[in-house]
């Protein structure tokens, strides 16, 4: 009885779903815009014979590390109490489907309190295949590499070798494709992550600007904020301009400071420059036919978006915060209302723009130039990945787990992470959440070199401390030796490790 009320509970709130979903404002900005309301089936190719499942009640046991400023990681597994959170409702409501329709038990182990502790806490257990977890949760940029080069997690590509061909669909939407894509080498793909986890869908990067001075200094000039973005008209250039054109010396000293009305805010070694770079579509590297990969990032592409990037930070409207590199410093700055443009993650708005006077905009990250074809997104290297455990005692139930959990979270959380949390709590925006569907999540991209950044000379974080035209082409010179000496390493372990598999 018990189980037949939780899975009425879980209908009844993707009932509300669909129908706060369905209400969501429309548009008409773009003819091929897929609007809140008329999207097709979420759950896309999800292999629904897998409700037909009974796992006896096996414990699908989740092992992370987190920090302890948001417990992003924590909630995308598992949330104990709502605590008033709509999100987290439908995370709990996720879960009591996953768990009644598979009779199964999710549970998960923190390791740690530190990001990338993760290796030092469980690398022991894991070589001594005791079958102590089932799936490990990585933090992408630390984890990524030692736990699959070291044998540890299934080959999700050789489903039939473990007998969960029928289990799990890497292909589904709700599945990240892209940047899945650039997780897997050779014939090797151990991770996957997507809707599944608040790191990816909060993780992506966005342009926050604040609507009082957009529409105080700049509306006038160039119209609605939103046109401009539907209309693929968001590039570097642009926000230069119009920051340009926003920055006021406020207490009258003649010094740019936090007192003034500053165009735009940027932090030392800040990550946001990875989002710049992703949103500009820079080549780390690239993947050829014969199925080689070469680190591309000496490119003219690359110079263009430094000189560009250049232009935006070092400016008299640019205020540069030398505190240190963490995000809350620009993100709060912002929240004050004295900053005009900033580009931040998603989360953020969660967790640091709640209590903001302004009302605020929602764009996506610029575009290099109007000749971009696309919007793209980068996600944070601090996403959320997902292994199955080769020594897992409950292969294909922890599969089928990993797989319902996808496509429900797809079709419960994300809707609801964009619609309620974002727009209504936070931006009181309607057509912030249409334009996070439209223009952010449906063009996440990633690169391998980047993703593996942590093995390639910390390649992702090259414009962390390289965010100037000035001497970029030779440095850049200098440094692509190196990196494409680390990648072929990095292939190399890919190989041997796939013909040790018996790939």
């Amino acid at each position: 009885m018990k189980r037949i009320f939780t899975i009425i509970l879980a209908l009844a709130m993707l009932v509300s779903v669909i129908a706060l979903y369905s209400c969501a404002g429309k548009g008409d900005k773009t003819d091929n815009a897929t609007t809140p309301g008329e999207a097709e089936d979420p759950n896309g190719d999800y292999n629904h014979m897998l409700d037909d499942l009974d796992f006896g009640g096996a414990e699908i046991r989740f092992v992370f590390s987190e920090g302890t400023n948001d417990h992003f990681t924590q909630r995308s597994i598992k949330v104990e109490e709502d605590g008033g959170n709509d999100v987290n409702k439908q995370l709990m409501a996720r879960n009591a489907y996953v768990e009644n329709t598979l009779n199964v038990k999710i549970s998960s182990t923190q390791e740690g309190t530190d990001y990338g502790n993760l290796q030092n806490v469980i690398g022991n257990t894991l070589a001594s295949g005791s079958g102590t977890y089932d799936v490990i949760v990585g933090y992408q940029y630390f984890d990524i590499g030692w736990v699959c080069l070291n044998g540890y997690l299934v080959n999700l590509n050789t489903p039939e070798v473990f007998g969960i061909k029928d289990y799990i669909n890497v292909e589904g939407e709700y599945w990240g494709q892209y940047y899945n894509e650039n997780l897997l080498a050779g014939n090797g793909r151990y991770w996957l992550t997507g809707d599944i986890a608040l790191r990816y869908i909060g993780g992506m990067y966005v342009t926050y600007v604040n609507e009082r001075i957009y529409s105080n200094t700049l509306k006038e000039k160039y119209g609605d904020i939103y046109d401009i973005a539907f209309d693929g008209k968001w590039t570097l250039d642009l926000l230069t301009e119009m920051a340009g054109l926003c920055y006021i010396d406020s207490n009258g000293n003649e010094v740019i400071d936090k007192e003034d009305q500053l165009g735009f805010i940027w932090e030392e070694a800040n990550d946001s420059t990875d989002g710049f770079a992703f949103g500009s579509q820079v080549p780390y590297s690239t993947k050829y036919a014969d199925g080689s990969i070469k680190i591309t990032l000496n490119s003219d592409r690359t110079i263009e978006f430094l000189d560009k990037l250049d232009k935006l930070f070092h400016s008299k409207f640019a205020y540069h915060e030398t505190a240190g590199d963490d995000s809350r410093v620009r993100i709060e700055l912002f929240a004050s209302g004295n900053v005009a443009f900033v580009l931040g993650q998603i989360k953020h708005a969660e967790n640091w723009l709640g209590n903001m006077v302004d009302k605020y905009y929602v764009l996506p990250t610029p575009k290099l130039n109007e000749q971009q074809a696309d919007y793209v997104t980068g996600v944070h290297d601090g996403c959320s990945i997902f292994g199955i455990t080769k020594d897992s005692p409950n292969i294909q139930a922890t599969a089928a787990t990993l797989e319902i959990m996808a496509a429900k979270s797809r079709e419960l959380v994300t809707p609801i992470y964009y619609e309620s949390a974002v727009k209504f709590q936070y931006t009181r925006d309607s057509a912030a959440a249409r334009v996070i569907e439209d223009l952010v999540h449906k063009h996440v991209e990633t690169d391998f070199a980047a993703v593996w950044s942590n093995e390639l000379n910390d390649i992702a974080h090259y414009f962390r401390s390289n965010n100037t035209s000035k001497g970029a082409s030779s440095g850049l010179k200098r440094t692509a030796g190196g990196y494409q000496t680390k990648l072929d390493q990095l292939l190399d372990k890919f190989a041997q490790l796939q013909k040790d598999e018996g790939y």
